[in-house]
């Protein structure tokens, strides 16, 4: 993948909303240039799907309230070593690594 995660998802979307509308079986009947542009979708979702699993992979129960520990503006990065501020100052760092893979080209 040459594009970041981001544009790619962007590009995800654009596709997502040309594909045959929910719910799908395998029986289906459908013309062959709507089979065409959907795999263009699935291709491209295909593609993705390892970077995006790896980014998603980084998130862990309970970052939701790790991160609503910073904006409380409790958390004191560097300076406070209670267990509270060690556990969201990990977290920070693990989410800072996915926001990295999002914005990666390559």
């Amino acid at each position: 993948m040459s594009e970041s995660l981001i544009a790619a998802i962007k590009r995800l979307a654009e596709l997502e909303q040309k594909v045959t509308p929910m719910p799908w079986s395998i029986d289906m009947q459908v013309d062959p240039k709507i089979v065409l542009r959907d795999t263009k979708f699935f291709i491209a979702l295909r593609n993705a799907a390892p970077a995006m699993m790896k980014v998603l992979s980084l998130f862990e129960p309970g970052d939701a309230s790790d991160l609503a520990f910073v904006l409380s503006g409790e958390w004191q990065p560097g300076t406070c070593v209670c267990e509270s501020c060690q556990k969201t100052t990990a977290t920070v760092r693990r989410l800072q690594k996915a926001a990295r893979l999002m914005e990666a080209e390559g």
